[in-house]
């Protein structure tokens, strides 16, 4: 039942017998479903283009409909490219080894209560800045370890996550700092690829056809335009976040917690969305790095906590 109830996947928990194999396939119904609807929605439209082809035989038409058909499939497969990509990419977990041990705290906060009983057997040569409510450094309970900076623990996954943003049941993982860009470039994609494929549709429906068959295929563009533009609006919710240097639960937790936004200057903002920026979107941001559904990737692997 704890498979069951925690959706784990399969980068955060290994399956021992044949019942938590089926519980992991369970995890796995929302994407299922997701992939069946981009599928189903792709042969819909495959289907509509063919049909042109076959009543327009050797038509100006069939050539029109054939590239429509070609550039929309296209644009399917690069979406079930990103859709792959963020449900076989790891979040990134914090290990145990060294964040069982107390980092180094370099925050400016006041009120600062170091352990009470530093271990002495090991050594963690990170820094953090950020500090729980009662003064003290960030420790999970259930991963018997501290937490770096942004880090917060998944109760679906059971693991402590860099970067956290949120649990996506969609796609069943976890999305923080090695597969955010992922996962927001799938949003986009969906978006995109459902106005392209519905505008091609119109205009098969209304230019092509002539409108003599629009009642009975107006439902298929009409649900991959209704569902592409809510898919949209949340990836530009993010892209707007990222780029103020937030991230979900970093909205989260400042509702949860009443803070008031503190005062800075440009120069502190601008530090902010950088180190976010470096923390989610890789250092290497080149252009076509940034557009396609590809990890982050940082020049300097030794500035990762």
């Amino acid at each position: 039942m704890d498979c069951v109830v925690g959706m784990r996947n399969v980068h955060s928990h290994t399956s021992r017998n044949c019942g938590e194999v089926c519980c992991l396939c369970l995890s796995y119904t929302f994407p299922f479903i997701l992939f069946l609807i981009i599928v189903s929605s792709t042969v819909g439209f495959d289907a509509y283009f063919i049909t042109l082809c076959l009543r327009y035989n050797r038509d100006w038409r069939t050539a029109v409909s054939v590239l429509f058909m070609v550039v929309g499939t296209a644009g399917v497969a690069m979406l079930m490219w990103a859709f792959i990509s963020v449900l076989t990419t790891a979040a990134g977990y914090v290990p145990s080894l060294p964040w069982k041990y107390p980092p180094t705290y370099v925050g400016e906060m006041a009120g600062f209560r170091p352990p009470t009983q530093p271990n002495s057997e090991g050594f963690n040569p990170y820094c953090v800045t950020q500090l729980d409510r009662t003064k003290r450094l960030r420790y999970c309970v259930p991963c018997a370890q501290y937490k770096p900076d942004n880090a917060y623990h998944c109760n679906f996954c059971s693991r402590c996550t860099y970067q956290f943003d949120h649990h996506c049941p969609a796609v069943n993982n976890c999305i923080g700092r090695e597969n955010y860009k992922i996962f927001v470039t799938f949003l986009i994609y969906a978006g995109l690829v459902s106005f392209l494929n519905t505008v091609l549709m119109l205009i098969g429906l209304l230019v092509l056809d002539g409108g003599e068959r629009f009642v009975l295929w107006f439902g298929l563009p009409l649900f991959m335009g209704l569902l592409g533009s809510s898919v949209f609006f949340f990836g530009m919710l993010h892209v707007c976040w990222s780029y103020r240097g937030e991230s979900t639960m970093s909205r989260h937790v400042a509702l949860f917690n009443l803070e008031e936004p503190m005062a800075q200057d440009r120069q502190q903002a601008d530090e902010k969305r950088r180190a976010h920026w470096d923390a989610v979107l890789g250092t290497d941001r080149r252009w076509w790095r940034m557009l396609l559904p590809m990890r982050a990737r940082w020049l300097n692997t030794e500035a990762l906590v």
